[in-house]
């Protein structure tokens, strides 16, 4: 399950140009920045929008979790 969810916040940091590419050294001036953190931004906003399928409480599933 953790390496799904990895997997998948990889891809869509890849998919909002959040990740640079192998090889390449980051941009670090002024407007690469605040694009990438416009990105960052977006992501977690798409995720907000997600639906809770879980109603436990956060406390409540890592306790599950850490059960097994």
């Amino acid at each position: 399950m953790d390496e799904a969810i990895r997997q998948a916040l990889e891809q869509k940091a890849r998919e909002a140009g959040l990740v640079p590419k192998p090889g390449k050294h980051r941009d670090t001036s002024p407007k690469a920045v605040a694009a990438r953190k416009a990105g960052l931004d977006a992501v977690a906003d798409d995720i907000a929008k997600m639906p809770v399928l879980d109603p436990r409480t956060p406390r409540e599933i890592m306790d599950d979790l850490n059960a097994l």
